[in-house]
C-alpha cells in the first residue's frame, strides 16, 4: 500500500480489506482472505451510472448479510456521482440503494456532497454515514435489515456539539465504535469523545501524562467475547510520561509502544518488546488504521510511515 495515505481497515466476509479513497480506482485492495480484483465493481458501477469517469469509493463498511457497504463521490462535468451501494464480494454487480440527487437531500449538504469526506460506522443502533466538510456536516442512519434500492436515509444530526458548541470537523478525524457500542471520535490531536444519538459529545477520562495515540483503540474479542483493548502510543507525551514496562525496575517505556488493558491489568509493549523483520524501522512506526482479522484473531494494521500492512501478534510468544 503507499505510505503516509488515510487508510481504514475493512472486515468483510471473506476477510480484510484495505480502502485508500485517495487512491482512485485502485482504492480498495484485499489484505486477507481469497484474490479479488476490486476493480471489478468500481467498473461495474461506472457502466451502471453510464458515466465517462469512474466514481471513487470513499468509504466502505460490512454490510448486514456479509455483503460490502460501498460509499461513492466524483463527478463527471456538473454530475454527481455520489452513491451508496451494496456489493456482494465477487459475486454480481453492485447495487445502488442511493443516488447523488437521494443523498444530497437527505444530508442537506446539496450540491456540495462530492466535497464531503465520508466514513461508515456500525454502532449498536446501526450503520452511520458520517459525512464532514470543512464548515458543514451529516450524519445518516441506515435503515436495519438487508438494504434495497430506495431505502430511506435519516439525518440523526448535522453536527457534533461539546457543551453546546459544535466543533469544526476535519478530515483527519476519525469516527468509530466504542466498547459499548456507541459511537466515538478521535481527534487529529488524540482527544477521545463519546457521541450520543443527538450528536451531543463528551471527552473520554484519560490518564493524566498518558501521550497520545494514533489510531482510536481497538476492541479485541475472542469467541468468549470481549479480550480487552488494545492502543498504540507511536511517541511519548509532552508531559510526564506514565508508561512503564512490565518488568521489575518498572522502567520508562520506550517509544513506540502498545497498550493492553482488560479492566484488571494493563500491559505496556514497548519498542524492545516490538518484534518485526529486520531491518524495519521501529521506531517510526506509526500506526494509523487496524481491526481483527475475524479468521485468525490476529491485529492486522497498517503503517503510515513504511505503508506496509503487517500481522501483529500479542502473546507471551512475540
Amino acid at each position: 500500500m503507499t505510505a503516509g495515505q488515510r487508510s481504514r481497515l475493512i472486515v468483510s466476509g471473506s476477510g480484510v480489506l484495505c480502502l485508500q479513497a485517495d487512491a482512485g480506482a485502485s482504492a480498495l485492495a484485499v489484505v486477507t482472505g481469497p484474490p479479488l480484483d476490486m476493480r471489478k465493481p468500481v467498473d461495474r458501477m461506472t457502466s451502471a451510472l453510464g458515466s465517462r469517469t469512474a466514481p471513487v469509493v470513499r468509504a466502505a463498511l460490512r454490510g448486514n448479510d456479509d455483503g460490502l457497504i460501498l460509499y461513492t463521490a466524483g463527478t463527471d462535468g456538473p454530475r454527481s456521482l455520489a452513491g451508496l451501494w451494496v456489493y456482494r464480494l465477487g459475486n454480481e454487480a453492485p447495487l445502488q440503494i442511493s443516488d447523488a440527487t437521494t443523498l444530497a437531500q437527505s444530508s442537506r449538504l446539496g450540491p456540495t456532497i462530492d466535497l464531503a469526506d465520508a466514513q461508515l460506522v456500525r454502532t449498536s443502533a446501526g450503520v452511520m454515514l458520517c459525512l464532514v466538510q470543512s464548515d458543514a456536516a451529516a450524519f445518516l442512519r441506515l435503515p436495519d435489515g438487508p438494504l434495497k434500492p430506495g431505502a430511506a436515509l435519516r439525518l440523526a444530526f448535522s453536527a457534533v456539539r461539546v457543551d453546546g458548541e459544535p466543533l469544526r470537523l476535519t478530515t483527519h478525524d476519525t469516527f468509530y465504535t466504542g466498547p459499548e457500542g456507541g459511537l466515538r471520535l478521535m481527534r487529529a490531536d488524540g482527544t477521545l469523545l463519546a457521541i450520543d444519538d443527538t450528536g451531543n459529545a463528551k471527552p473520554l477520562p484519560t490518564e493524566p501524562g498518558r501521550p497520545a495515540m494514533s489510531v482510536p483503540p481497538l476492541s479485541l474479542r475472542s469467541p468468549g467475547g470481549q479480550v480487552g483493548q488494545l492502543a498504540f502510543y507511536p511517541e511519548p507525551g509532552q508531559t510526564r510520561d506514565v508508561l512503564t514496562t512490565p518488568n521489575l525496575a518498572a522502567a520508562p517505556a520506550r517509544y513506540p509502544a502498545l497498550v493492553l488493558s482488560d479492566g484488571q491489568r494493563t500491559t505496556v509493549f514497548d519498542r524492545d518488546a516490538i518484534d518485526v523483520r529486520p531491518g524495519f524501522p521501529v521506531h517510526a512506526l506509526r500506526i494509523t488504521a487496524w481491526c481483527q482479522d475475524p479468521a485468525s484473531g490476529d491485529v492486522i494494521a497498517y503503517d503510515s510511515f513504511s505503508g506496509e500492512i503487517m500481522r501483529v501478534k500479542i502473546g507471551n510468544d512475540e
